[in-house]
């Protein structure tokens, strides 16, 4: 069965950000009762605050909803990750989306690249 697939955002506002954290719930909620896995992409900078704060809460929001999600519907076989793509890179989604969904994870957030390499001791 095809993921849900939900795509990173870059919201300028607080509100933005609400707005952004309940759809994103809808849709986890909603595809994990129709038995369909979910992949949350990310820009991987947001994760760690490189960019606006508002990024920040909007990223780490979407991996508390995965993790609380894919943890609590482990045993019914939720599948709900994080995707945390190099900053500027889309990613190839149909690679993420198989691989993702072939390694049978629940509530984890991967990162990909090597772009945060390096950031705390250069």
């Amino acid at each position: 069965m095809r993921p849900v697939l939900i795509r990173p955002a870059d919201p300028r506002s607080l509100d933005e950000v609400g707005d952004g954290l309940r759809a994103a719930f809808v849709a986890v909620r909603d595809a994990v009762a129709g038995g369909r896995p979910v992949v949350i992409l990310v820009r991987a900078g947001d994760l760690l605050g490189h960019h606006s704060v508002y990024g920040a809460a909007y990223a780490n929001g979407l991996a508390g909803i995965a993790r609380a999600a894919g943890f609590e519907g482990a045993r019914a076989g939720w599948q709900v990750n994080v995707v945390a793509l190099p900053d500027g890179d889309a990613g190839d989604e149909e690679a993420i989306i198989t691989a993702v969904r072939d390694l049978g994870l629940t509530g984890q957030v991967l990162t990909l690249g090597a772009g945060l390499i390096g950031k705390v001791i250069p």
